[in-house]
């Protein structure tokens, strides 16, 4: 079963048809609380069920070609990773995107996060497939710009890798004139390496 409703429906129809024994593809978030995520791992794994989040910019060739060349130190180790996701369809506070739109900015439909949920693990999952990177530590400012609103629609990351390397990860939804503009930039010791989907 594929799952692509509201945030806040997803546990309970991930465990309806997990218990009845039916593989899952669920939308992020798979829960809106760690505790309904690691029950419905949990679950997953007691009854040997496939239970995953799809990601499709990982699935453009280009990206798996990026990963094909730092994996063969096309471009040396990687020193800075510069990364955003910019999308202006939220950017009125008197249009506020519709059905969609109106639940992604209610925490009680959505959760805890908007923006940074919806776009941020976008951009983390295509960078960590892309460089292999592993992330040490970071520090994310989550805000919310557009009067009205009560969760984020504006991020900044600063991260620290495993490996020494730094990066910066933006997402919005109130940039004008950005639609789906997912951009990686990866800074190596030997080259760089820019992708804009």
């Amino acid at each position: 079963v594929v799952i692509v409703t509201p945030n806040d429906t997803h546990a309970e129809i991930c465990r309806a048809f997990m218990n009845e024994g039916i593989h899952i593809s669920c939308e992020k978030p798979l829960a809106t609380s760690l505790t309904e995520a690691e029950e419905l791992s949990r679950i997953a794994a007691e009854k040997g069920l496939l239970f995953m989040v799809t990601y499709v910019y990982t699935g453009h060739l280009t990206a798996k070609y990026i990963r094909e060349l730092i994996r063969e130190g096309e471009i040396g180790e990687i020193r800075t990773v510069m990364a955003e996701y910019p999308q202006g369809w939220l950017y009125n506070e008197k249009e506020n995107g519709g059905k969609q739109g109106a639940w992604r900015m209610d925490p009680k439909r959505a959760g805890r996060v908007n923006c940074l949920g919806d776009l941020g693990t976008h951009v983390e999952n295509i960078v960590s497939m892309m460089t292999g990177l592993k992330e040490k530590r970071l520090l994310a400012k989550m805000d919310v710009v557009v009067p009205g609103r009560v969760l984020d629609d504006n991020d900044q990351v600063l991260i620290e890798y495993e490996n020494g390397a730094t990066g910066m990860y933006w997402t919005s939804q109130f940039a004008i004139g950005c639609d789906n503009s997912l951009r990686i930039r990866l800074f190596g010791s030997r080259g760089t390496i820019q992708w804009f989907q």
